[in-house]
């Protein structure tokens, strides 16, 4: 029986593939040496499990985050001038680029936090870009993907105190754990 037919399956053929882990620029050597130490990357690792694992237990907050990327597609069928007042579509490009990213994002989380990433909302922003947002009960965060494919993405969270922020800028195509650990760590 295929996997699609049991209901609950979980389909993971979109989630990126794993990649060796360089460097995290904000971590201290001795995190970035634990980190380039796991084995998890190796790729014989990565082969046997691929070949073995058949179905991942159903994960609601996957799926959520899978339903969140996917509803946020319909955006790209508005075209230009959705609004009357000549305002600029949202490209696939930038709508894939967005996808790639949470869902490396999410891959991420699992792989080296253990704790799944938070759903986000991803809305139309200015000028054909795309944000997305984590509102949580004690920080948000907010990444803007612009149009334009060479242009940085951009990223500012704080905390509901306003005293731990981060911000910065992106290319979309690297692991940031920095900013997973930042969205997903407890508060007391």
């Amino acid at each position: 029986m295929p996997l699609a037919a049991h209901p609950g399956t979980v389909e993971f053929a979109d989630w990126p593939a794993s990649k060796p882990v360089d460097s995290f620029s904000s971590f201290s050597s001795g995190e970035d040496r634990l980190l380039r130490r796991l084995s998890l990357w190796d790729r014989d690792t990565v082969d046997k499990v691929a070949t073995t694992v058949v179905q991942f237990p159903p994960d609601r907050r996957c799926d959520d985050i899978r339903y969140a990327i996917q509803s946020a597609r319909e955006l790209t069928e508005l075209g230009e001038n959705w609004d009357g007042e000549g305002s600029q579509g949202y490209s696939l490009s930038t709508w894939k680029r967005v996808k790639r990213f949470v869902l490396t994002q999410a891959s991420l989380s699992e792989s080296f936090l253990r704790s799944p990433l938070p759903v986000p909302t991803i809305n139309p922003a200015d000028q054909g870009s795309l944000d997305v947002s984590w509102q949580l009960s004690d920080r948000q965060l907010l990444v803007n993907f612009p149009a334009d494919e060479t242009a940085p993405i951009t990223y500012y969270g704080q905390n509901s105190a306003g005293n731990n922020t981060i911000s910065g800028r992106t290319s979309g195509r690297e692991h940031r754990l920095d900013l997973v650990a930042w969205l997903i760590q407890k508060t007391k």
